[in-house]
């Protein structure tokens, strides 16, 4: 059924008003296929713009997978000589810092080279090299497998969960027991379980900034619409509920505004924030 799922959502997404009229420029482009063609035969149109766009296809794929086959390598170099790289990392924070303040003068930073080019490619091989670089240009970073989870626990700062809902939900109440007191445990979606440590979720968020801020958690006011907000709504003073939020988050807050798509969150500035003197309306589920 997931599977399913996602192929129609691939094929919304493919159809919907943001994508679908770029399509044939980006056809056009990616087969070389432009004006220029128009006088060929549809048959032979279609077989250049099918093959060159394969090409094209096969090129960005050409990076994904060699990223994706070389990321744990190159992870675990990274991770060997971390604190190496922290300090030069810092240091270059602090050069580029003192560049942007215009306390110290690096002429490089302040030059910009760009390789562009209005010509589409003209054959196969040119395809898949405009694919391979599209591949560079979209590959922010890919995901680094591990065979052995147990070996990064203690670097991590946070370990998510991903699976059915029903499965899910079973699995939480085992990990807080494996865990005890040292872990803490949220759900953010119905298929995702947030893993912290003991004190590393928005509840505690909500202390910090009393704290900080030297004001009673009485007097702070949160919203959200996932699981994981619950905890940080049973600390505050005041807590909203967006109006999608699930059934079991309306009912832990104070209020629950009107949906994102009916600008619930203006709106509840407005009610709750801008106009604090109004009355407030706490017993929960009362929509505004």
């Amino acid at each position: 059924m997931s599977i399913f799922a996602a192929i129609v959502a691939g094929v919304v997404l493919f159809l919907s008003p943001c994508v679908l009229p770029l399509v044939p420029g980006y056809l056009a482009f990616v087969s070389g296929t432009g004006a220029p063609a128009a006088s060929e035969p549809a048959r032979l149109r279609l077989r250049h713009v099918s093959a060159r766009s394969v090409a094209f296809v096969l090129g960005f794929s050409t990076i994904f997978i060699l990223l994706g086959a070389s990321a744990t390598h190159i992870g675990r170099f990274l991770v060997d000589r971390a604190p190496i790289f922290e300090k030069v990392a810092g240091l270059v924070a602090i050069l580029f810092g003192l560049h942007a303040l215009g306390l110290l003068k690096i002429p490089i930073l302040n030059r910009e080279k760009r390789i562009q080019s209005s010509v589409a490619p003209r054959s196969l091989a040119g395809s898949y090299s405009v694919g391979m670089a599209f591949g560079f240009g979209t590959s922010g970073f890919s995901p680094a497998i591990q065979p052995d989870i147990g070996e990064v626990l203690d670097r991590a700062a946070k370990l998510v969960v991903v699976g059915e809902p029903a499965l899910i939900a079973e699995a939480e109440p085992i990990i807080l027991e494996a865990g005890g007191d040292d872990v803490s445990s949220t759900k953010s979606k119905p298929r995702f379980i947030d893993i912290t440590t003991g004190d590393a979720h928005k509840g505690t968020a909500v202390t910090q900034l009393s704290s900080l801020l030297n004001i009673s958690t009485e007097r702070i006011a949160v919203i959200g619409d996932g699981l994981n907000d619950i905890l940080m709504f049973e600390r505050a003073g005041f807590s909203i509920a967006m109006g999608q939020a699930d059934d079991v988050v309306r009912r832990a807050a104070h209020v629950v505004a009107a949906a994102n798509s009916e600008e619930g969150f203006a709106r509840a500035m407005e009610d709750y924030v801008l106009n604090a003197g109004a009355e407030l309306t706490t017993a929960g589920g009362n929509r505004r």
